[in-house]
């Protein structure tokens, strides 16, 4: 018997992409067909910026357009998914104390796209009031070419794009001034995303694409925090040659530009937002939580949510966030629970296994009470950092000595029948033939591998495997070892284990200034993650029985369609549903990318 998960996909009729925001753009312009009094004047009959809201609406998002003003409905800009500030903007309604105050409070995600709001006599998100014009068409180097805003552009071996981001535009054969660019620093918490690279162009070094988290202060007069994230994203033109500063703004992007412009709109709709509600009481005696679920504890609340110091070092996404995607897509039901030195027991024993990620703070494992009420867990739990085995925390081990490794690695396996190698290929002297983990770079910068500890475990542990590459720091050190309930730790408290243990050391250490909140990337090679399911399942007791599930549709720039689920599967499709003929599409897996050639077409996932 097959378990069917049924798609209708109507290819013809698709014409919007499935994450459309509902987006409110902000302008001196009333609607798409009204431009402002002096533009009108000027000569224009849409509104200077109609082509940035026509080209949002032609992708499917919702555009309502709302005019500036120095004292914004707060409450209305709330219910939107995002707020886009448009160059065709007065400065002066972001200027005195009060304007920047109620602008800044907004929690709703935010993209700015012009620099004069930005400086520091104005919102401040910039440090100064430095801002030339560029003078022709311009690229970009991109600092972190792995954000999404930079899918699908083409980069050079020194990270700046292939082709022109922007170009100088006319108005009535009259060409204006470009895109007006801020070449002071960022204010506190930004992140610089990317610059203009165009050698001799007066904004060459300038800030075109930053972003900021909630909380960030800001560089003018007020030092406002803000309330919201917020995108920085320059784009459209200056006025010139007498032109009125209300036909400031005119679109000035290229295909690429363009681009990254729909990019950057998706990303900013989807950035955290402040939590404005009390969170939910604890759950009951009896958590309602799967019992084969998995409770992921970490530094980060969601997959997409990193911790405010790693977004602010430049996460987009929890730092361990391919651990968990590897987990969901094997099937597994996850449920991420921000670390705490007070777990609420009862919540984590309604689980099937705990797993302390790497990315946790040791401090919240270290005094008595801690140590106390994280071995009181009676829950099957996995350890994935060394540092919170230490004898002055959780006391696994017997010391505190802790090198990490240097390159990849490969485990010296001493129980080669254990689940947790199954399918792992051992030569004679039972060590891993291939690569069990290596070391990581994140903006290019390599970290520091896994914190191993070269000390005894404590009484009662089983060692399963240790670093088995001779040349390495770590060398001998345990990275995976298991013990009973009951197991007396070696802390100085002396704790005894309520459940089951299984230490599995995965993940990198912070280097070069990285707050230690961007420690434990994912750093497993093919034969590590199969060892590290097999792990999970070992502990589970069974494997999780998948669940097919479509997870998204979503149409791309080029028209094509990219198909995501869940819970492994076959993709098949069929042109119609009133005599099906299902057939597997070939070589699909998620996510797959389909382009529309006429007609219709349906798809479904099947397993045996």
């Amino acid at each position: 018997m097959k378990t069917q998960v049924l798609l209708a996909l109507v290819t013809l009729l698709l014409a919007a992409p499935c994450e459309a925001a509902k987006i409110a753009w902000v302008s001196f312009h009333s609607a798409d067909g009204t431009p402002s009094g002096a533009a009108a004047t000027a000569g224009f009959t849409k509104a200077v910026d109609v082509d940035y809201t026509e080209l949002l609406k032609a992708n499917g998002h919702t555009v309502t357009r709302i005019v500036t003003s120095g004292t914004p409905n707060l409450a209305l800009l709330t219910t939107f998914d995002l707020v886009i500030i448009s160059r065709s903007v007065p400065s002066g309604d972001y200027q005195d104390a009060p304007e920047t105050a109620a602008w800044h409070s907004l929690s709703t995600p935010t993209m700015i796209l012009g620099g004069y709001v930005l400086r520091a006599n104005r919102l401040g998100l910039m440090t100064g009031n430095t801002i030339p014009d560029t003078a022709g068409p311009v690229a970009l180097t991109v600092n972190n070419p792995a954000h999404a805003i930079f899918a699908g552009i083409t980069l050079d071996a020194n990270k700046t794009m292939m082709n022109p981001f922007a170009d100088i535009v006319s108005f009535n054969d009259i060409p204006q001034r470009g895109i007006s660019v801020i070449t002071d620093p960022v204010a506190s918490g930004g992140t610089v995303l990317a610059k203009i690279s165009t050698d001799g162009d007066p904004a060459f070094g300038g800030t075109v694409i930053a972003e900021w988290r909630t909380g960030a202060t800001m560089s003018n007069a007020s030092a406002d925090k803000l309330g919201g994230s917020r995108l920085v994203f320059l784009t459209g033109s200056r006025e010139n040659s007498g032109l009125t500063a209300e036909g400031a703004g005119i679109f000035d992007l290229t295909e690429d530009g363009k681009k990254l412009f729909l990019n950057a709109v998706s990303y900013a709709a989807t950035m955290p937002r402040p939590q404005t509600t009390q969170p939910p009481p604890p759950p009951p005696a009896q958590p309602q939580a799967d019992p084969r679920g998995i409770a992921w504890v970490s530094f980060h609340s969601a997959d997409n949510r990193p911790s405010a110091a790693a977004a602010t070092a430049g996460f987009t996404n929890a730092v361990d966030v391919a651990y968990t995607d590897l987990l969901k897509k094997t099937g597994y039901s996850l449920t991420r629970i921000v670390s705490s030195g007070t777990p609420n027991a009862t919540l984590l024993n309604g689980f099937g296994l705990v797993i302390i990620s790497r990315s946790v703070p040791s401090a919240d494992y270290q005094d008595p009470p801690e140590t106390a009420a994280w071995h009181g867990i009676k829950a099957p739990a996995m350890i994935l950092g060394g540092y919170v085995l230490r004898a002055n925390r959780m006391g696994f081990v017997t010391g505190n000595s802790i090198p990490d490794t240097v390159g990849p690695v490969n485990l010296n396996v001493n129980d080669p029948a254990h689940p947790i190698f199954a399918g792992v290929a051992l030569d004679a002297n039972n060590t891993m033939v291939n690569a069990y983990a290596d070391v990581v770079s994140f903006n290019d910068v390599v970290q520091r591998g896994i914190s191993v500890n070269s000390d005894a475990i404590s009484e009662g542990g089983v060692v399963l495997a240790t670093i088995g590459s001779f040349d390495d720091p770590a060398y001998g050190g345990t990275v995976i070892a298991e013990w009973k309930a009951g197991a007396t730790m070696s802390n100085a408290s002396a704790d005894a284990n309520a459940g089951k243990r299984l230490v599995f050391l995965t993940g990198s250490r912070e280097n070069s200034g990285l707050t230690a909140e961007g420690a434990g990337i994912y750093d497993l090679k093919d034969d590590g993650a199969k060892m590290f399911l097999n792990a999970v399942k070992y502990m589970l007791g069974a494997a999780p029985a998948p669940s097919l599930k479509f997870e998204r549709i979503v149409r791309n720039t080029n028209g094509s369609l990219t198909i995501t689920w869940s819970g492994g599967g076959t993709l098949q499709s069929t042109p119609t549903l009133s005599s099906p003929t299902w057939a597997p599409v070939a070589s699909a897996s998620s996510p797959h990318t389909v382009t529309p050639s006429g007609g219709s077409a349906f798809y479904r996932l099947a397993s045996p």
